[in-house]
């Protein structure tokens, strides 16, 4: 928050690209607030302010602060902000980029393990596209390790699909209640994208060596095939 009280914040509807709120225009001046007595030197204010980029509202929360007659001022909360949103390639197919963003999605808005159940759907429907979902039903650890095992992954990023990403989104799908922290959901993020940029950097040389397994990827699927 600079001297005027405008906040720099990535925006989510600009694609999270770090943008400037502004609380007013010269012509309406102020879009409002409103102010809440904590104690009687503490009291928050919740200000309207609007995205210079996209034009999309947000609320900023401050702390007032009297001590001593001072009137100290403290950014406490804004919202809604989006964190640095993963760059992912081209040729990843639309579905599953939308599966990924609304994991990001999830995530900035403090449901972590609704994020982590889709970072795990994204991985889930990452190898269906490449042929690692067999006729006969193969679960998604042994997905994984066929994808390590025809070299189209390392075994470095075979573990952490394992540990990052499928572990994690198992306890929210199957296990009992627990609390998926940030740190955790950050982490299953990067590796989904790290997976993806795996798939879909050079998907050419990928479908080459999908094809050398005998792996059917969505690409050179017919109707006949079973997904």
């Amino acid at each position: 928050m600079n001297e005027h009280g405008h906040v720099f914040a990535n925006c989510p509807t600009c694609s999270g690209a770090l943008t400037s709120f502004l609380l007013g225009d010269p012509q309406q001046g102020q879009y409002g607030q409103v102010y809440r007595p904590i104690d009687p030197s503490q009291t928050e204010i919740y200000r309207l302010a609007r995205c210079t980029g996209c034009g999309a509202g947000a609320l900023i929360t401050l702390l007032v602060t009297n001590a001593n007659g001072g009137g100290q001022m403290e950014l406490t909360d804004f919202y809604p902000e989006a964190e640095v949103r993963q760059v992912l390639p081209e040729a990843v197919p639309e579905g599953i980029v939308k599966e990924f963003r609304e994991g990001e999605v999830c995530a900035e808005a403090g449901c972590y393990r609704a994020a982590a159940a889709l970072f795990r759907s994204v991985l889930d429907k990452t190898l269906r596209a490449n042929g690692y979902k067999l006729k006969k039903g193969t679960s998604l650890e042994q997905q994984i390790d066929l994808a390590a095992a025809d070299g189209v992954i390392t075994a470095s990023r075979r573990k952490r699909a394992h540990d990052e990403i499928r572990t994690l989104g198992n306890y929210v799908l199957h296990e009992e209640w627990r609390q998926v922290t940030p740190s955790e959901v950050k982490v299953a993020k990067e590796y989904a994208a790290y997976l993806l940029h795996d798939f879909y950097d050079d998907r050419e040389t990928v479908l080459g060596l999908l094809r050398e397994k005998n792996r059917i990827a969505d690409e050179d699927r017919t109707s006949d095939d079973e997904q």
